[in-house]
């Protein structure tokens, strides 16, 4: 059986594959690390300076830097910490990752879905961890007088990750659905072809 570019030159293949790589890293860098890096940064700064650090007034480039750190960080808390509670708690469930890696071969929209998928646990990171240290900081400056706009902020960030976290489990589903019929779909497309195969010239 082949796929989309097979019958490419090998210098075409090459190059085809340099640039989906190329795109998909960037997509990947775009939307795991800077945006919610920025993102963080910026609730961080309009809900009390959350870190302590100015972060939304550094110099562009610095700023940009930093950003991208920070969505880096978040983004392995999430893979390292978020993911493997969610999986224990069976919240979510993936497919085996040979399956998903065959099934991408034949269906290219996986990998964009995967790496959404990948910024929507990014982003439950980030107003998690928003919400804890907003939870902290309402605990250091607990005044008779409550701090409704702080609170605000708290309840702001609980219902962002309840969104994503949402999100995250649904767009999951959809990419085990949609694994699983590419392959049965495959399954399908080679008992045809063996069956349109000669006794005599098919593989033992």
């Amino acid at each position: 059986m082949t796929y989309g570019f097979y019958d490419l030159k090998p210098l075409d293949l090459r190059e085809k594959l340099k640039m989906s790589y190329t795109t998909d890293s960037l997509s990947y860098t775009l939307h795991n690390y800077l945006v919610p890096g920025t993102a963080f940064a910026v609730f961080s700064g309009y809900s009390g300076n959350l870190t302590g650090i100015d972060l939304i007034h550094a110099q562009f480039v610095a700023a940009g830097l930093f950003f991208f750190f920070i969505g880096l960080v978040l983004s392995r808390i999430g893979s390292l910490v978020l993911e493997p509670l969610l999986l224990k708690w069976s919240f979510v469930k993936f497919v085996d990752y040979k399956d998903f890696v065959v099934a991408s071969e034949s269906d290219d929209l996986l990998r964009e879905l995967s790496n959404m998928n990948n910024a929507f646990r990014t982003y439950c990171t980030v107003f998690i961890v928003l919400a804890l240290l907003s939870c902290y900081d309402l605990w250091l400056t607990m005044t008779p007088v409550f701090d409704t706009g702080k609170f605000a902020y708290l309840l702001l960030f609980v219902v962002l990750h309840a969104l994503f976290l949402i999100s995250y489990r649904k767009q999951t589903g959809y990419i085990t659905r949609r694994v699983t019929t590419v392959l049965e779909e495959l399954e399908e497309e080679e008992k045809k072809e063996a069956e349109k195969t000669p006794i005599g010239f098919q593989k033992s």
